[in-house]
């Protein structure tokens, strides 16, 4: 069933690099479609927070705009929980790679879940990404076509934030 969403997470990548213009697929001869890629070295969209970032890998059936405001409304879930795990002392460092899939009445699923090693990551991930992506309404539609995105976040404390080159920098397991 999930093999149609063909614009998946291309490959764990643990930093969010800056945004490259997005561009709309369509087949030569085809009608066009909503779908969003990344480029091959980027993402469609990024929301920068405090504590990490979730960069836009890719949509399907999803408009840019559309799909940048789910993003946003994750993201602000994301930032509200790692301030209150980081208050009391039990945020990780973490990442993960996930495809959030919507049916025609709005309600979203999580997909193709791929987290960082730990169990105080994947506890993160299910508190702050996965809980939140599951109970974001997408737009209401009478299509039948599958809706997606695919998002990669990172997620670490303020106080221990980390550089991009540093060698102990989370990495997703393929």
């Amino acid at each position: 069933m999930f093999g149609a969403f063909a614009c998946g997470p291309p490959g764990p990548r643990d930093v969010v690099p800056e945004p490259q213009t997005p561009r709309a697929d369509a087949d030569a001869g085809a009608a066009p479609s909503n779908d969003v890629t990344a480029g091959s070295e980027g993402y469609a969209y990024v929301a920068r927070l405090p504590h990490g970032a979730i960069g836009l890998v890719g949509t399907k059936q999803l408009r840019l705009e559309e799909a940048s405001a789910l993003v946003d409304r994750l993201a602000g879930e994301l930032e509200a929980c790692a301030a209150r795990k980081e208050a009391q002392g039990t945020l990780s460092q973490g990442a993960a790679s996930l495809v959030v899939v919507a049916n025609a009445n709005g309600t979203a699923a999580v997909s193709d879940l791929k987290l960082a090693p730990g169990g105080p990551v994947a506890a993160d991930a299910l508190e702050c990404l996965v809980a939140p992506a599951r109970a974001m309404a997408f737009p209401v539609t009478t299509s039948t076509a599958l809706r997606a995105l695919a998002i990669e976040a990172t997620w670490n404390p303020i106080g221990h934030a980390r550089s991009a080159t540093d060698a102990g920098r989370p990495q997703l397991d393929h």
